[in-house]
């Protein structure tokens, strides 16, 4: 990263070796991720920018209207985010169920 922020001449996250933008972004992206991390596709950044943004509690419609990923994508975000924070989807759910007026009621 150190290096990237010396070369880089754009504010892009990947770049070619003299710092300017990538030409065709996704078929570098996907070659130096494969040869990084062992994957090819960008569904992982894509997830992690998204847990991120929930961590910071950026509320989730605005994160689907930015992000224009699907369902799938946002549920599997919100389970990693719960799991990071340690909350247990049973107990998450008891919590709010609790606090709802509907209980108070039954």
């Amino acid at each position: 990263m150190e290096l990237r922020e010396k070369l880089a001449k754009v504010n892009e996250l990947f770049i070619q070796f003299e710092g300017c933008e990538l030409l065709v972004k996704t078929d570098y992206v996907t070659y130096w991720l494969k040869r990084l991390s062992g994957r090819q596709d960008v569904t992982g950044i894509i997830k992690y920018a998204i847990v991120q943004m929930m961590t910071n509690n950026i509320n989730q419609l605005a994160i689907e209207k930015f992000t224009k990923v699907g369902d799938k994508i946002i549920k599997a975000c919100k389970e990693q985010y719960l799991k990071d924070q340690g909350i247990s989807l049973h107990v998450d759910l008891d919590s709010k169920i609790r606090r709802s007026k509907i209980f108070e009621i039954l």
